[in-house]
């Protein structure tokens, strides 16, 4: 027992002699030269570079300790550093079989370089983008020799500094750094806290295990200035984040030394970025993010990303891939607000022309869901709009169409942005009162000609389709219609389709769906549309099956067409039209071509009823229109002041072929007079050129009074009814004149055919034909200014002409002879007389002042003579008698008549015949007309001034 005690307090005292001994003696062997080199030279071989130190005091107070004093260290590539003291406490116990084996390790005051590695192809080569494998690179670098060449040992540090350069460039600071490692059998536990260039203060816990480094740690940030490492890192982003950020925290997470991941989770109020002098303002509810380093790839994931300004939530990835530094982007949106989105774009787009027009478009609205794809080999690739795809759906939306400045509003569908074009499928929209259904759209986004195309369902209130086309329409014919349009109200639905360019627009319009109803400037009823449909494109308007009313009248099944190309042109291919001539008479009556013509047409009333209507020909000339049209009228009343009483059609057909109108059936009451008509009307559309009506029928005593009285008769022609026409034809033609052939029947009467002719300057009867038991008489008469034609052939007798008259003046009048006169009153000897005429006991009290009755006449003529047999008259008291010969001579007529009477009262000749009143009319006549000739030699007087000789017994 006293041996063993002895035994240890001689080891003790051996070994404090020991300690002693390398207490006072080993500073002098560590520091001597030799020995420091061969220290320095080992360990520098170990780290793979240069270590070097000033001296190393050695203690064994309170702990066997060794102290480095004023150490360096440079390591080519990866870093340097120098440290003012560096204390190494190793194990104890190892100490005894020989070998040193570090304990604890305290490092006061160091400041270290650390280099982050980057390779080039060539020396001279630009400098490329940050490399996420070089971040994995440097952090798991760094904790690699934790894991591999160190045993197992705890760092502190005290007020140390750290660098991370690129290329002498400070990427990085940490100062005032206080650090504990500690590295133990299977982990490593690190804690950090410092302050930085980047933050006003960092701390860093992590564990890892040594042997495959998997493990996890949390750096935390405080008053982060990103802008710092985006400078450094991300050199392409233009945007500057001028604020700093409250706290951010990273999570690091390793799965060994080929998998990375790093979490990112911030607290950032308010976020604010600047671009030049135009700043923005972002607040963040959340943000949370990591990166994960694969073997083969790079995650980058955006976790949660919730903004508050402006308002979205985003979620998303991007991964590159390390063989080929591709980086493919995909990241997908919820409830983003597009108004608040669209200020910060705008403001922060620059010069990025596509992004302000993408957001000039988009005004407002939420994207409940959003996804934007695209790939590059830099963020600025990603950007570019021939990589980018963003595909969305929008609710409650504004859009922008441009060209005609549409605002669609409460937009919802779906949007995809692809290769520089905005499309949209299903979209569902309103504009104003328009509201569009399962639209699609599609808008350039690069230039100012870029492709335009819109397309959708539309239903409208009607009081919006004029200001709607007189924004999409230039066709000046169209909007001039369009203009006189008032008072629109309804609705319609079809579909509009806006195309073309940005800078050229096209527009067309297919309404299937109408109930209009408007005042159309001019027409003074309501125009209402039920039924149909329309379109309209750049160079065409149709109108299918269109149906409604205008005033009380209405059409249908009306199909139509409008080009209005250069050569414009209408086309009307069917219709049926009812048209109520009661309403529409004051208003056609109005037309300046028609207003004349029909100024003794007081009211009209009826039905027009076309079914069927065909029209074509140029739009400016309505002259050259060709129409077919098949109607009817009924029940056609006409009031006119020509005729007393109101002039009735029950029914009659109607038909338009070309520029003809024909009425056929139709039946005329007037008053007591009935009659059929059939009539052929040509026209130019403009104006008519020719009429031609057939007629039969009766005329009763009031239709014959009338006529009497239109046109001034005499008492004593006052005929006889009623009158039987059993066919008559009247032909107008303008600038010609009318004819009139026609067949009269009197009651108990002879039947009479007329042929005659009428126009501005002259009668022409071309025969009028009486036939009866007793009477069969022809008579012509062509009576013009310069040329009287005449002729007779037959007898009449006054038994037939009592059945004409009512008051014959022909009382026991008789006549009959073939003769025929050619009188040329300019021209008196081309004359020609030829025949003979016998009759008497006719009167003439209408043609002069004073009653002129022919008592008997008898007469003969040979080419130019004519011979007076006999010829007795009574003018009022005067008997005269007359015989002799008249006879035509280059000078004229020659007179040679022997007149006899019981007496001759001069004075009442001339007031009979009006002579010296007629001359000096007749002079006056040609004064005035050789005035109008600007001094003409006139033409000789055609009265004519006869020499007359009186002798009495």
């Amino acid at each position: 027992m006293i041996r063993q005690k002895n035994i240890y307090i001689g080891l003790s005292g051996f070994l404090l002699i020991v300690l002693l001994v390398f207490h006072y003696l080993g500073p002098t062997f560590v520091n001597s030269e030799g020995m420091r080199k061969k220290v320095q030279t080992i360990i520098s071989q170990k780290t793979g570079g240069k270590v070097e130190y000033k001296t190393v005091d050695l203690s064994i107070f309170p702990t066997i300790h060794a102290v480095i004093n004023q150490a360096s260290i440079s390591i080519p590539g990866k870093g340097e550093g120098t440290i003012k003291t560096l204390s190494i406490i190793p194990k104890i116990l190892p100490l005894f079989i020989g070998k040193f084996l570090i304990d604890e390790i305290h490092i006061e005051y160091p400041d270290i370089k650390m280099v982050m590695p980057r390779s080039f192809e060539q020396s001279n080569e630009a400098k490329e983008p940050f490399n996420l494998d070089t971040f994995k690179d440097t952090v798991i670098g760094m904790l690699s020799p934790l894991a591999t060449e160190i045993q197992e040992f705890q760092i502190t540090m005290k007020d140390g500094g750290f660098n991370l350069i690129e290329e002498d460039v400070t990427i990085f600071t940490l100062s005032d750094t206080q650090l504990e490692i500690g590295c133990y059998s299977k982990e490593i536990d690190i804690k950090i806290n410092g302050t930085s260039d980047i933050c006003e203060d960092i701390s860093v816990i992590a564990n890892f295990d040594r042997k495959d480094l998997k493990g996890k740690g949390e750096i935390e940030l405080r008053h982060f200035q990103p802008q710092t490492l985006i400078d450094c890192f991300l050199p392409d982003v233009t945007s500057r984040i001028s604020e700093p950020i409250d706290k951010v925290i990273v999570n690091l997470k390793t799965d060994g030394p080929n998998d990375l991941q790093v979490g990112l989770k911030g607290s950032l109020p308010y976020l604010t970025l600047r671009k030049g002098d135009i700043q923005s303002v972002i607040k963040c509810k959340n943000m949370e993010g990591s990166l994960h380093f694969e073997e083969d790839k790079t995650i980058i994931s955006i976790i949660d990303l919730d903004l508050d300004q402006p308002q979205l939530n985003m979620i998303g990835d991007f991964v590159v891939d390390h063989e080929t530094q591709q980086i493919n982007m995909e990241l997908t949106g919820r409830d983003i607000d597009i108004h608040t989105v669209r200020e910060e774009a705008l403001t922060l787009a620059g010069d990025n022309e596509v992004v302000k027009t993408l957001f000039q478009i988009l005004k407002g609205g939420r994207l409940p869901d959003i996804v934007i794809t695209s790939q590059g080999r830099s963020l600025g690739d990603l950007g570019n709009m021939e990589n980018l795809v963003i595909k969305g759906n929008i609710r409650e939306g504004n859009i922008l169409i441009p060209g005609p400045d549409f605002i669609l509003e409460n937009v919802t569908g779906d949007l995809v942005v692809e290769h520089g074009i905005l499309e949209g499928t299903k979209i569902d929209a309103k504009l104003e009162d328009a509201y569009g259904k399962e639209g699609r759209i599609s808008i350039g986004l690069k230039r100012k000609d870029a492709p335009l195309h819109v397309e959708t369902k539309i239903t409208t209130v009607a009081e919006q389709i004029p200001p709607l086309l007189n924004r999409l329409i230039k066709n000046k014919i169209f909007l001039s219609a369009i203009a006189r349009l008032m008072n629109v109200k309804g609705t319609v639905a079809g579909k509009l389709v806006i195309g073309g360019r940005l800078d050229a627009i096209t527009a067309k319009v297919d309404i299937d769906k109408i109930n209009v109803s408007a005042d159309y400037d001019g027409v003074p009823f309501p125009l209402q549309i039920n039924d149909g449909s329309f379109h309209y494109d750049r160079e065409n308007i149709s109108m299918t099956n269109l149906g409604g009313t205008f005033g009380s009248s209405s059409f249908s099944e009306l199909t139509a067409g409008i080009s209005l190309g250069e050569d414009a042109s209408i086309e009307i291919q069917s219709g049926r039209i009812l048209a109520l001539l009661k309403e529409l008479y004051p208003w056609v009556s109005l037309f300046e071509k028609v207003e004349k013509g029909l100024k003794d047409v007081k009211a009209v009333s009826g039905i027009l009823r076309f079914s069927s209507l065909k029209l074509h020909g140029p739009l400016a000339m309505p002259e050259s229109w060709s129409i077919e049209a098949t109607g009817e009228v009924e029940d056609l009343i006409v009031y006119t002041t020509l005729f007393p009483e109101p002039i009735k059609m029950e029914k009659g057909n109607l038909k338009a072929v070309e520029n003809k109108i024909f009425l056929t059936d139709a039946k005329l009451n007037a008053g007591d007079s009935s009659l059929r008509i059939s009539a052929t009307v040509n026209h130019n559309m403009a104006e008519l050129v020719k009429a031609d009506i057939g007629f039969d029928g009766e005329m009763g005593k009031e239709s014959m009074n009338w006529i009497e009285n239109s046109f001034k008769l005499p008492a004593e022609l006052s005929v006889r009814p009623p009158l039987s026409i059993p066919k008559a034809n009247l032909t107008w033609k303008k600038d010609s004149g009318i004819s009139f052939i026609s067949t009269l029947v009197f009651q108990d009467g002879p039947g009479i055919s007329l042929d005659m002719f009428l126009n501005t300057e002259s009668l022409k009867i071309n025969n009028i034909l009486i036939q009866d038991a007793e009477t069969t008489a022809s008579f012509a008469c062509d009576l013009k200014e310069e040329v009287i034609d005449f002729r007779f052939t037959g007898n009449l007798s006054h038994t037939t002409t009592d059945k004409i008259f009512h008051n014959t003046p022909f009382s026991k009048e008789w006549i009959k002879g073939d003769f025929q006169a050619h009188i040329l009153l300019d021209q008196p000897k081309h004359s020609i007389f030829q025949g003979i005429l016998e009759g008497g006991n006719f009167s003439f009290p209408w043609i002069q002042k004073v009653p002129l009755s022919i008592n008997y006449i008898s007469l003969h003529a040979d080419n130019k003579s004519v011979m007076v047999d006999s010829l007795r008259l009574t003018w009022e008291d005067n008997h005269l008698s007359v015989d002799g010969d008249v006879n035509i001579s280059e000078n004229g007529f020659l007179f040679d008549l022997t007149m006899s009477a019981d007496r001759l009262d001069w004075d009442t000749i001339r007031e009979t015949l009006d002579i010296g009143d007629k001359k000096q009319d007749k002079n006056e006549e040609n004064k005035k007309k050789k005035e109008e000739e600007d001094g003409d030699e006139s033409e000789e007087s055609h009265f004519w001034e006869l020499p007359v000789k009186v002798v009495s017994d």
